[in-house]
């Protein structure tokens, strides 16, 4: 019998080897330009383990293929040994394409000793395409009565792409018209920004959401953005700015003001509360509170701004109480609140009256009243005041409590007599209290026009009879400081001229210091004696002219025109016994 034989080749032209290798794409869902992409061949069912795997890539229009350069990352996974003794491994390739790559092809290349040539696998034609970034939010630009969001997707390829706004509340979802802008970068690829108008109104409810949505055919899922009022960056919410009030003043009305500005849109709510001291709660203030808002102003960016005033007149009993304004706005998730702290409420002196002037032994009591302050502490000041220098004075005050606990005082200064006899010196008083922004002060001088101590001048007059002495005596009362001059002057009755008397020759002058009165002040007596005659003194007047530093220009008193009557014994006859020297008739001027 013959003996027959076979001999078994890795290359047999009938492919009667089993074990050559075999080749299964791993697909990829999306080329993406500037990211990396891996492509992934299983390579399986080949024995022996001597396997060899190269890249190459063919350009559109190229002839030939040539390997990837050194920006493609090739490996290959070591050899597995699979249950039926065959082994089998995964080629992979890394790039990050650009869209110049697209339509180019990339060739796996395996070599096995079971083959007579390369085994070879191709992507094909590559589909690169660009999917849409979206690094920033949805921007929001203000306009008139409506609001513009924008939507900026940039790098993405091919153009064809579909967004879609929509307006989301509670009740329904409302799909808004948007325009889009198309730009083409260096690279060729796309971007667009979406613009869509939301009207004002619909944005102050709290709950509606603005959402745009984005498909392209590098992407597996539509994408997403939303924007609501109330989000972190909506840049919209309104800021409070306090008005500064320097003093809350007792018994008078106090306005407490915020600026309220930057909001959108125009829907907001402003609330006032009181907390007293000591209290858990604050409650709504009640009517004696007058609460205002202006209407909204449009600012040139488009926002809104008012103003919130409370006018209120506060008493000591508010004193540490807290005022509290709250803001309400859809866009805020709570109201916002500003606070006024404890407030420190405080009287203000009040100067009802000027100083007063009580005189006493060689001085002036010069005194103020002060009224319905708070707190107590309060500083006054007296100072005497002269072309030379300003001089300061000691003072005494006599604090008093009101019922509703604010305070009153007196101040006493004491300035000496001989400091008044200046009619340029002034007595100044000046006061300092926390409720005020400058100081408070008044003013006293012998010349102002409410001084009670000016010369009170009278003069006596009696009846004249021709050729017989008489006596005219003029009293000046009411004198202080103790520093007076005076002197008699007659007046022509035809030429109106005036002479100075001197007190010799036909007339006597005698001046007598009444001293001091009751009431501290001083008076003088000054007499004119003379032998009137109807044809020296007839129509003639006497003046008695005054000195003193209270008064600015003199001060003069006149008896009138005097009435000379005829010989004493011819009226004596006629029964006018009431005229007799021993008894004289007197009169006032």
């Amino acid at each position: 019998m013959k003996e027959e034989r076979r001999v078994l080749s890795w290359r047999d032209e009938d492919n009667s080897f089993p074990w050559r290798p075999v080749i299964q794409e791993v697909p990829v869902p999306h080329v993406l330009m500037g990211q990396p992409n891996t492509l992934q061949y299983n390579i399986s069912g080949y024995y022996p383990d001597a396997l060899t795997v190269s890249w190459y890539k063919k350009d559109k229009g190229a002839l030939e293929s040539v390997p990837v350069h050194d920006t493609y990352k090739t490996s290959v996974t070591e050899s597995q040994r699979q249950p039926d003794s065959t082994y089998s491994c995964t080629a992979s390739l890394l790039f990050t394409p650009t869209l110049k790559d697209g339509e180019s092809e990339v060739i796996c290349r395996v070599d096995h000793p079971s083959l007579e040539g390369p085994l070879e696998r191709s992507t094909g034609p590559l589909r690169v395409q660009g999917k849409p970034k979206s690094r920033k939010p949805i921007s929001v630009t203000l306009g008139k009565e409506e609001v513009k969001c924008s939507l900026v997707l940039e790098r993405f390829y091919p153009r064809d792409i579909q967004i879609t706004w929509d307006c989301v509340s509670e009740q329904e979802t409302q799909c808004c018209p948007s325009t889009e802008r198309f730009t083409t970068n260096m690279d060729k690829s796309y971007g667009v920004t979406s613009d869509c108008r939301i009207p004002e109104k619909d944005l102050k409810n709290p709950n509606v959401k603005v959402r745009v949505m984005w498909i392209h055919e590098s992407m597996d899922d539509p994408g997403s953005r939303e924007m609501a009022i109330r989000d972190e960056g909506f840049p919209w919410r309104p800021v409070i700015q306090e008005v500064p009030v320097p003093h809350v003043l007792m018994g008078q009305p106090n306005t407490l003001q915020y600026n309220i500005s930057g909001y959108y849109p125009d829907a907001l709510t402003v609330s006032w509360y009181k907390k007293d001291k000591g209290a858990l709660e604050s409650v709504p203030v009640h009517d004696k509170y007058k609460t205002s808002v202006t209407e909204s102003q449009r600012q040139p960016d488009s926002t809104y701004s008012c103003t919130a005033s409370l006018l209120f007149t506060p008493t000591l009993k508010d004193g540490e109480s807290e005022v509290i304004c709250r803001v309400d706005h859809p866009s805020l998730e709570g109201p916002l609140e500003r606070s006024t702290g404890p407030l420190r409420v405080q009287g203000k002196p009040k100067s009802r009256k000027p100083i007063s002037v009580t005189l006493g032994k060689e001085e002036v009591k010069c005194s103020l009243v002060l009224e319905r302050f708070y707190p107590r502490d309060i500083q006054i000041t007296w100072v005497c005041v002269s072309e030379q220098e300003t001089q300061r004075c000691p003072s005494t005050e006599r604090f008093t409590t009101n019922m509703d606990k604010s305070y009153g005082v007196t101040s006493d200064c004491r300035i000496p007599e001989k400091d008044l006899k200046n009619p340029n010196v002034k007595v100044r008083v000046m006061w300092i209290h926390e409720s005020m922004d400058d100081p408070g002060s008044r003013e006293m001088a012998i010349r102002d026009e409410d001084y009670p101590y000016r010369p009170a001048v009278n003069i006596q007059v009696p009846l004249l009879y021709n050729n017989s002495e008489a006596s005219l005596e003029c009293t000046v009362s009411n004198c202080f400081p103790d520093v007076i001059s005076g002197m008699w002057i007659k007046k022509d009755r035809q030429t109106g001229e005036t002479d100075h008397i001197a007190g010799d020759g036909a007339y006597r002058i005698s001046h007598h210091e009444l001293g001091r009165q009751p009431n501290n002040t001083y008076s003088y007596k000054s007499c004119l004696i003379f032998t009137p005659s109807v044809e020296s003194h007839q129509g003639a007047e006497f003046i008695f002219q005054v000195e003193h530093p209270s008064v600015e220009h003199p001060m003069q008193k006149s008896t009138g025109a005097l009435q000379i009557a005829g010989e004493y014994q011819t009226l004596h006859h006629r029964g006018r016994s009431n005229g007799s020297p021993d008894h004289p008739e007197y009169f006032h001027l």
